[in-house]
């Protein structure tokens, strides 16, 4: 029998049978990482690379399968643990995700980079030590890895109860307000809110590796806090990217009274400082449930995107 292929990361260039394939013979395990977002894009676009199905049950971890007569191949993959990782321009994104409809935008955390004005000094002597940082991390994450594997047992993951009722009051709280504004955002929160229960469970174990007693961890409202203020975060970007998905013809604010006028100009400055779309409504139309107006401004009115 030929070797099984052991790979950490998959590439993108690849067939679908293909990725199942190092999937399986990866104990279900990979890592797509690519610097440029149409690698993956194009491969999609293709017959035998449309794989774009694999990557959204992997994201719940729900089994993948597939069957080939010719040469008998019968690949069942139960629980898939794929990681994503790309790069790219804007027009790239748009290649990947040409529409919110099939379900990969809600399974994506994105982050906007501005671009930088000043050269960058490439004889930076500082930049010469993180080649070094990075690999004292990465020993540290293995020990990491290698310790939870060793267990026996997996633990058993714990939020406080005060926490719980928090965490579906925000939820729900974004849920309506998003709602408000369309309705196929729906997916983005739901998936927002698997994104930050991760987030806490890896912030968790981290902060108590060195602490485990027994086969429960449970996780400290310190930690809960912080994945809740990175997945605000995150949906915020979530956010522009879906302003740039479902484009609309700009309004002109100058027919609007001289008073709409400075609300649209009070809105756009709270948008740009990070206030959520309910709370801009509260504070500058006095009224939380004006959310889907303070959103339709922001997407018409407000020239510079928060990234």
């Amino acid at each position: 029998a030929p070797p099984k292929h052991l790979k950490l990361f998959i590439p993108a260039n690849s067939s679908k049978t293909a990725v199942m394939q190092l999937l399986m013979e990866n104990d279900g395990r990979g890592i797509m990482f690519e610097t440029e977002g149409d690698t993956l894009a194009d491969m999609l676009k293709q017959d035998y690379g449309n794989f774009s199905d694999v990557l959204r049950k992997a994201f719940h971890h729900e089994p993948v399968s597939y069957y080939r007569r010719a040469n008998n191949e019968d690949v069942k993959i139960n629980n898939p643990c794929l990681s994503v990782v790309l790069s790219g321009t804007q027009d790239q994104l748009f290649k990947l995700i040409p529409s919110i409809d099939n379900g990969l935008f809600s399974r994506f955390c994105f982050y906007v980079l501005e671009s930088n004005a000043p050269f960058k000094n490439p004889f930076d002597s500082d930049k010469h030590e993180w080649g070094f940082y990075f690999n004292v991390l990465a020993d540290k994450f293995l020990s990491m890895y290698k310790k939870l594997e060793a267990r026996s047992y997996p633990l058993q993951f714990n939020v406080l109860p005060t926490n719980k009722e928090l965490f579906v009051q925000l939820f729900d709280k974004s849920k309506t307000e998003l709602r408000g504004i369309a309705d196929d955002l729906d997916g983005t929160v739901n998936r927002m809110g698997l994104i930050c229960y991760r987030i806490a469970m890896v912030l968790t174990i981290i902060r108590q590796i060195d602490y485990l007693d027994g086969d429960e961890v449970t996780c400290s409202d310190m930690d809960f806090n912080n994945a809740v203020i990175i997945t605000w975060q995150l949906m915020n970007y979530s956010l522009y990217v879906y302003e740039q998905l479902v484009p609309l013809k700009p309004s002109k604010v100058e027919k609007y009274s001289i008073a709409k006028q400075e609300q649209i100009k009070a809105v756009c400055e709270c948008y740009n400082s990070g206030m959520i779309f309910t709370d801009i409504a509260q504070q500058v139309l006095g009224n939380a449930t004006l959310a889907p107006r303070a959103f339709r401004w922001v997407r018409d009115f407000c020239k510079n995107k928060r990234a």
